[in-house]
């Protein structure tokens, strides 16, 4: 990627939809004094769609992301879509913020931004590298991927064992690098405590927590650097420990 491109970073804390405030910390989203408090999964269900800005994420992406891929009723996600709508005032005949794709899924209407109105990407470009777990392949994205147990971060892991900003990989010019990110459990980069920023490299094995959870870094030997653009990847919840 050439060095005048700006690297787009994950949404980790606060943004703007439209004219909203969504805080995902708080489960909360807020418009000229108007405050709306939203439950978890739909909060998470926001968060993911934000993610992806104004691409199409299908159903299935959906589920996996934020329900860990775990059976739900077809109604589940149908409802949840519901719930933001009411929020945001939406009309599912007439959207302004959320739109349904036939047989496909859904995607946002009004533009992502940081709390300053600049332009928000909830992800980079695709980068050759993945992390594996259990049976998941997470391809990761250039800049900074976020590993930890809050809704919305890149790899998130449901677990008492994992801080809620555990550690990143972050990806710079075709490299990897792994930090713990002062998690109360602490992060092992295969049999050694991760005490600073450390390269990855393939095949390394990542342990956070008391072995609640292990990934493994891989590099794609095939890797096209220019992916479609309806690639699916994941961002969501990723096992529970």
């Amino acid at each position: 990627m050439p060095r005048g491109d700006r690297t787009p970073e994950p949404i980790h804390g606060a943004f703007r939809l439209g004219e909203w405030v969504v805080e995902p910390d708080l489960n909360r989203i807020t418009r000229n004094g108007e405050t709306i408090h939203l439950e978890l999964k739909v909060m998470a269900l926001l968060v993911c769609l934000s993610c992806h800005g104004s691409r199409v994420v299908t159903r299935q992406q959906l589920i996996d992301e934020v329900w860990d891929g775990s059976y739900i009723c077809d109604n589940t996600l149908t409802h949840a879509i519901a719930e933001l709508r009411r929020a945001f005032g939406d009309d599912a005949c007439e959207s302004e913020y959320i739109e349904t794709i036939h047989r496909r899924g859904y995607r946002l209407l009004k533009e992502v931004t940081d709390l300053e109105g600049r332009p928000s990407f909830g992800f980079g470009r695709p980068s050759p590298f993945r992390v594996l777990v259990d049976n998941r392949n997470i391809q990761l994205r250039e800049g900074e991927n976020l590993i930890g147990r809050l809704p919305g971060v890149s790899l998130c892991i449901n677990s008492l064992q994992v801080s809620r900003h555990h550690a990143r990989i972050t990806v710079e010019d075709s490299t990897a690098f792994l930090e713990d990110l002062g998690s109360k459990n602490g992060t092992l980069l295969n049999d050694r405590p991760v005490r600073q920023r450390e390269q990855l490299r393939d095949g390394d094995r990542i342990f956070l927590g008391e072995g609640v959870a292990a990934l493994q870094f891989v590099k794609a030997v095939d890797f096209a650097p220019t992916d479609p653009p309806d690639l699916d990847t994941p961002t969501g919840p990723l096992m529970d420990a």
